[in-house]
């Protein structure tokens, strides 16, 4: 009858510690969502229509400039996606060279990114200026990308060449860049976006890609605040005001379109 009554507590203290060890397994296991990638992808327009970097597409500015575009290439970097917390997530080593007409520079993924629900995204359109005097680099940073000057001026964010019968010499070049706060002898040319995915919410989770879907509209290179004449201005070689009122205008060039979440 003792035995018995043992077994029986035993038994019960048996299953006890069983329950409390799975419920505390339970309790330690991994919650929400896992980490994943996400990918940005870009689409260069003007307005409506694809770029076409051969120039054999004649398009037309606020200021009644016909041109084409023979060239158009510009930096992103310092990104990190946001959260409708406030907080965020720092993409580390985020410095992207974008050049129309290369679909593999269109497309950049961004790694090991914590699981979780995001609202939105904020990077900069230049090089901060640590990276801008740092020296020789690798990547999208390399000097043999043809995107940088030289150690003192540091690298171009933004370089748009092409042709148009209203410029003086037939062509234009534009090649802006300028990280000093010294404004306008040297000027700041950096920008920030700071981009909302509008009622859309990213899902990061697992080993699926979300991705996001950017349009830049090089219409925006010339327009607001104040319109870009070719015929006056075809040339913009230096920092200075004249980068800096560049930088303003297309400081708003880049804009969210869609995203697409991984399926479970």
């Amino acid at each position: 009858m003792i035995n018995r009554y043992f077994r029986s507590v035993l038994l019960l203290c048996s299953f006890m510690f069983l329950f409390q060890a799975c419920k505390k397994e339970e309790e330690s296991a991994p919650q929400g969502y896992q980490t994943g990638s996400v990918s940005l992808d870009f689409a260069n327009m003007v307005g409506t229509e694809v770029l076409d970097v051969t120039g054999s597409t004649s398009y037309m500015n606020a200021a009644d400039d016909p041109f084409t575009v023979t060239e158009f290439r510009y930096y992103l970097s310092n990104f990190e996606l946001l959260k409708s917390d406030g907080s965020s997530f720092v993409i580390p080593d985020s410095y992207f060279l974008i050049k129309a007409g290369d679909p593999a520079s269109l497309k950049r993924i961004l790694k090991d990114v914590p699981g979780g629900v995001y609202t939105g995204v904020k990077f900069m359109i230049g090089i901060d200026s640590t990276h801008n005097v740092s020296g020789a680099q690798n990547g999208d940073l390399d000097p043999i990308n043809g995107m940088i000057w030289n150690w003192n001026t540091g690298y171009i964010f933004v370089k748009l060449e092409g042709q148009s019968v209203n410029s003086p010499t037939g062509s234009y070049q534009y090649h802006i860049s300028g990280f000093s706060d010294y404004s306008p002898v040297n000027g700041n040319a950096i920008r920030y976006v700071n981009m909302n995915f509008n009622s859309d919410s990213l899902i990061v989770d697992g080993t699926r890609t979300a991705k996001v879907f950017l349009t830049t509209n090089l219409l925006d290179f010339f327009t607001d605040p104040d319109n870009l004449s070719i015929a006056s201005t075809n040339s913009i070689m230096t920092t200075g005001l004249a980068a800096v009122r560049a930088s303003n205008r297309y400081q708003d060039m880049i804009t969210y379109d869609h995203l697409i979440n991984p399926e479970n």
